[in-house]
């Protein structure tokens, strides 16, 4: 019994040792840690530097597809770079970039929605859609098929004005009896 007590001190004493050890070891990894997330961070700033530069060269060659994901690598570095202060107008300027995108998109995702053309309708709107404009993608939409509707609207609307054209003598009366009001006027 004294000889497993020795041994269950000894073995206590050589685990408080080993944890004495570990911790600077520990301490040592955080701190690389740490020093390789700030190296990442600097080296996403670099790159993040030279991609501002780089983005107007895409755009004046109208690869807007590498514009798209430029710009979307651009924002993910904006996200890790956060508060250096040479990208406090980064996202600023990132807008603007997005914002130029979204615009050249545009004309050219209305005229593949009016084509149906749904491979390029899906290009385009995968390039809207890189960069976060959903809303954009939906009103383009929705401004191709407004006139559609609208027709088939209007057309519903004149058959059941013309429909209405032979209707009873009390109906027009009724419609005639309604009285007009100004706009505003209660």
């Amino acid at each position: 019994q004294a000889s497993t007590k020795a041994l269950v001190s000894s073995v206590a004493a050589d685990a408080q040792a080993a944890a004495a050890a570990a911790a600077p070891l520990a301490a040592l990894h955080t701190a690389r840690s740490n020093m390789e997330a700030g190296c990442a961070t600097l080296r996403e700033a670099a790159e993040l530097s030279g991609a501002f530069k780089r983005v107007e060269e895409v755009f004046a060659a109208g690869d807007l597809p590498r514009v798209a994901d430029m710009l979307r690598n651009m924002a993910k570095s904006l996200a890790l770079v956060g508060d250096v202060p040479e990208f406090r107008e980064g996202r600023t300027k990132l807008a603007s970039l997005e914002d130029r995108l979204q615009r050249r998109v545009e004309g050219r995702l209305a005229d593949a929605l009016q084509a149906s053309s749904g491979t390029e309708v899906a290009s385009l709107a995968g390039l809207l859609l890189a960069v976060g404009r959903h809303s954009s993608l939906e009103l383009a939409y929705i401004n191709s098929r407004m006139p559609s509707i609208t027709a088939v609207w209007d057309g519903a609307a004149a058959m059941l004005s013309g429909s209405s054209g032979g209707g009873s003598a009390a109906t027009k009366g009724q419609q005639q009896q309604q009285p007009h009001h100004a706009p505003g006027g209660g």
